[in-house]
């Protein structure tokens, strides 16, 4: 397992680097001169030339990368354009806004899809398995603008249980996980009641049960186990890719999110607040894929052995 991580860790650096040089090139990418941008309008080309040399770009762009590179390992991003604040201060409190988002909507989308994908493939073709899994196309059809809204209507505008935005308590954050969280929680069900029900039918399920195992034993030590290798390579994904798509959910509930902080700048063209929210985005959505990587090969041994 620790040549397995070793490996693993040393493919993240190539990685990692190529991830750097496309966030590097967004800055190209994007519409209008940065040297202009950040003199601001009515500066002369004498004013936009000194602040194109004082922040390096008319330096050639491998240097630039480098001297980009080089500061954000240490954790340097620069200075935002819009705010005059370190970028870094401005990514920090964004990102565990949505970290603490992601972690609440997939904490309540796994622990909801396992419950409802084991009871579905345990009552095979039974109304809750059939109500459940109409329940779970809906969950992966709608978008979370619209279902959090609606949310937003019942139960804090009719009803007044949750509040409507804001993160004044814990209960701000119950709606927005439930708005994120629920594409998720369609697929895990979907996916544990598949798995579940492909593994009950393999001959070993069989064998336990001909020699009067518990069926609790069999569901839970034999077929749950196994489809878990399946359940945890999309609740991986999953926690990714809600890391990096949670705008639309911090656009709804007016929450101060990395997502909704990059569109904010790449309308106000604040070019070290985008590269530097998109170089995070990515390298958390690595890590995660690591973890999951190795979670997988910890509980299915075949994947580090080969």
């Amino acid at each position: 397992m620790f040549k397995y991580t070793l490996r693993r860790l040393l493919m993240l650096i190539p990685l990692l680097v190529v991830v750097s040089v496309l966030v590097f090139s967004t800055i190209y990418l994007m519409p209008g001169d940065p040297a202009e941008v950040i003199a601001g309008e009515g500066a002369s080309q004498e004013d936009i030339a000194n602040v194109r040399q004082s922040l390096g770009l008319d330096r050639p762009l491998y240097e630039q990368y480098l001297s980009w590179m080089a500061r954000a390992v240490h954790g340097d991003f620069g200075t935002s354009i819009r705010t005059g604040r370190p970028v870094a201060q401005e990514i920090g409190f964004r990102f565990k806004n949505t970290l603490n988002l992601t972690v609440f909507s997939m904490l309540f989308a796994t622990i909801f899809g396992l419950v409802t994908g084991i009871i579905s493939a345990v009552r095979r073709y039974s109304v809750y398995d059939n109500i459940s899994m109409v329940v779970a196309l809906i969950g992966i059809s709608i978008t979370p603008f619209y279902l959090g809204l609606m949310l937003m209507l019942f139960f804090s505008v009719r009803l007044g249980w949750l509040p409507l935005m804001g993160l004044d308590s814990w209960r701000a954050w119950i709606l927005p996980a439930i708005t994120l969280g629920a594409r998720p929680l369609a697929m895990i069900a979907r996916m544990t009641r598949s798995s579940m029900l492909e593994i009950m039918g393999q001959d070993y399920i069989l064998t336990a049960r001909a020699q009067g195992l518990p069926e609790w034993v069999i569901i839970f030590k034999y077929a749950l186990k196994n489809a878990l290798n399946t359940v945890i390579t999309v609740v991986g994904l999953q926690f990714g890719q809600q890391l990096g798509g949670a705008v639309i959910t911090e656009t709804v509930f007016a929450l101060p999110g990395i997502g909704r902080l990059a569109v904010e700048s790449i309308k106000a063209r604040d070019f070290p607040v985008v590269q530097a929210a998109i170089l995070v985005v990515a390298a958390a959505f690595v890590l995660v894929n690591l973890v999951v990587d190795l979670l997988y090969a910890y509980v299915n041994p075949r994947i580090r052995y080969s």
